[in-house]
């Protein structure tokens, strides 16, 4: 065997090292967020808190349980004043719904019946012509879908009658998955600078290099992650809120503001309040409404489709072609849930490029010699 093989065994075996170590890795990360992420939502709060807690300790000069504490009850109280907040506006939109759906649920069910009525005398005149073969077939059908249309109606209703004891079975979860994520965020803190100097003292310089350049970029791109979503919310809410004022919707702000909560959401989007609204519309005969709900829809959806890979990359840093090329891949393995996960994967892809970590990995694997 001569020096070039003998080299070439050599990168060979290195990189089957450092996949092996990747592929470890993965595994490990995978088991932690799969069975200790409450932990890792903690390790991701402390990161957050710990310049406020810093500060606070210097600020004030108190001890840093001290500065943990008031950070912490002060971040908790926030929440719980939006969780209150939130529960009271529920609280006051379904006094408001059950004192308006009467009403409009008879309007609902008379619209139905008036359409239901119509139809089945226009389906009666025509088989009235047909000879007694075809009419027993067409009634045969007409069972058949009034059969489907009520095991439908009766695996919707079951479907939304079992969904309350899901949640009620999942307080005693979600309880100790708080419990964990609180007390957990604390002694990270309390912590912080005593692992910092270990980590410091027990790594080599060029991991500490690496793991600040990575930080610094993962920080970077998901601030700019975080900004084009509420950049695109906000392009998404100012159109539907002039859409719908000329379409001389009432309370044409607060739903534009209702629906740009709810395209927040990664799976809904404004679909999720655009479709039942145009079904409520047809159903009662306002085919304006229908057609002007439609395309304003369709023009926040094209405009949301074409502009998002573009903010995107301005605001992490990468091409908009890749960018667009992450959310088809992502979309076409994992569905719809790919076009958030698309992006979050570039963002972490390109803070690791940033920080030449492939670099150092071809390094590693060409040896000290290169």
């Amino acid at each position: 065997m001569n020096k070039r093989e003998s080299d070439h065994l050599f990168m060979i075996g290195r990189a089957l090292v450092l996949l092996t170590c990747i592929a470890i890795g993965g595994i490990v990360i995978y088991a932690i967020i799969r069975y200790a992420y409450p932990f890792v939502i903690a390790l991701l709060f402390a990161s957050m808190l710990h310049p406020t807690v810093s500060w606070l300790e210097a600020r004030i000069h108190c001890s840093r349980t001290i500065a943990i504490s008031l950070t912490m009850i002060g971040v908790l109280g926030v929440l719980c004043s939006l969780l209150v907040y939130g529960i009271a506006e529920l609280a006051n939109g379904t006094r408001y719904l059950i004192s308006v759906m009467p009403s409009q649920i008879d309007t609902l069910f008379q619209a139905i019946n008036v359409r239901v009525m119509s139809l089945y005398t226009h389906i009666q005149t025509i088989v009235q012509g047909l000879d007694a073969d075809q009419q027993q077939i067409v009634q045969q059908q007409i069972e058949q879908l009034v059969n489907s249309s009520g095991e439908t109606i009766k695996a919707i209703i079951q479907a939304c009658l079992s969904f309350f004891p899901i949640i009620l079975s999942r307080l005693p979860n979600t309880a100790a998955v708080f419990i964990c994520t609180v007390l957990g965020t604390f002694f990270m803190l309390k912590e912080w600078e005593r692992v910092a100097v270990w980590f410091r003292d027990f790594s080599p310089p060029f991991l500490q290099h690496s793991s600040r350049a990575i930080q610094r970029s993962l920080k970077k791109s998901l601030i700019g992650f975080v900004r084009a979503q509420l950049i695109l919310v906000s392009i998404s809410s100012v159109l539907v809120w002039i859409g719908l004022s000329l379409l001389s919707v009432n309370y044409a702000l607060t739903i534009a503001l209702c629906i740009a909560l709810v395209d927040l959401l990664p799976y809904a989007g404004t679909g999720l309040v655009f479709i039942p609204w145009m079904i409520y519309a047809f159903v009662q005969g306002d085919y304006s409404l229908v057609i002007g709900l439609a395309v304003l829809y369709g023009i926040v959806l094209i405009i949301r489709q074409v502009m998002e890979p573009r903010i995107l990359s301005s605001q992490i840093g990468t091409h908009p072609l890749l960018t667009l090329i992450s959310m088809f891949a992502m979309y076409q393995w994992i569905g719809v849930a790919g076009l958030v996960f698309g992006p979050i994967l570039m963002v972490i892809g390109y803070a690791l490029t940033h920080a030449k970590v492939p670099n150092a990995a071809w390094k590693y694997i060409r040896g000290p010699k290169y």
